[in-house]
């Protein structure tokens, strides 16, 4: 049987985190299809009625350079990444979870939305099969 690893940011802790920090709303924007597609944007709307733009953090690992005429694995160190920036990617999470990498004869484009006073995570989209002829 398939289990998934225990994720570190739970959406309790990110609605408990979000209220804290004075959020109403968040919407994740995304678009994609046909193997493409990610993130559009994310929008934290203050309870103050201010905004904040949020970004994910994509991790560079590395890569295969030749080292001594050999191709070789060259790891990036990186710094870690804030308590924020792990809640932000995990609100992104989101989207990859149910689209993963937007693979298939379609399109879709839409927002995730954390609403902090019902405590519910909610999408919004609308999908459409690629007609190729």
């Amino acid at each position: 049987m398939f289990r998934q690893a225990r994720r570190k940011w739970t959406t309790d802790r990110i609605f408990t985190r979000l209220a804290g920090l004075g959020v109403a709303t968040v919407r994740v924007g995304f678009s994609g299809g046909n193997d493409d597609g990610g993130i559009t944007g994310i929008v934290a709307t203050l309870a103050s009625g201010g905004e904040q733009h949020w970004e994910e953090t994509y991790r560079d690992e590395g890569a295969y350079q030749v080292v001594d005429g050999k191709w070789t694995f060259v790891e990036k160190k990186a710094e870690p990444l804030t308590e924020h920036q792990e809640m932000v990617n995990e609100m992104a999470q989101s989207v990859y979870d149910k689209y993963g990498s937007f693979a298939g004869e379609f399109y879709v484009g839409g927002y995730f939305l954390w609403d902090v006073a019902t405590g519910k995570l909610t999408e919004h989209s609308t999908r459409e099969a690629c007609d190729f002829d």
